[in-house]
């Protein structure tokens, strides 16, 4: 039997049925528009595990249920493209507070030039002994 696997570069080939061949048979169920999920649906399922809670009686059983939306307020977002370009320059002039923080930054590369031998200091200053977990 030959190689089914279709070269890199070149067209799907359609499948193929005849008589010497099995029907090409669908994937994956059909497309076809969910039903809309309705009060009295809700409702009965309550009805059918025991919940403890209920359906707020102002919804009426043929009310499609309420969607809400699960994420934040995208209102005030920048698109991607009209970001401006980060300056990362400017980021590598200012130190964080952390030591820490500067002493990965050091190790990274990520200090300017300038701010390096100050970097370093403070990078090599024990932290305060009063902040120090015991």
């Amino acid at each position: 039997m030959a190689d089914e696997r279709q070269p890199p570069g070149e067209p799907a080939k359609e499948p193929e049925s005849g008589p010497d061949q099995r029907p090409v048979e669908e994937t994956g169920p059909p497309l076809r528009a969910k039903p809309v999920p309705l009060v009295h649906d809700l409702r009965r399922s309550l009805e059918l595990s025991d919940a403890s809670w209920t359906v707020d009686e102002r919804l009426n059983d043929h009310d499609e249920l309420p969607r809400y939306l699960l994420g934040g307020d995208l209102g005030d977002r920048i698109p991607a493209a009209e970001v401006p370009p980060i300056d990362f320059e400017e980021i590598s002039r200012q130190l964080p507070a952390n030591p820490y923080l500067i002493a990965r930054r050091l190790e990274l590369g990520l200090v300017h030039p300038d701010l390096e031998e100050l970097a370093r200091d403070i990078a090599q200053e024990p932290p305060d002994e009063e902040l120090q977990l015991q």
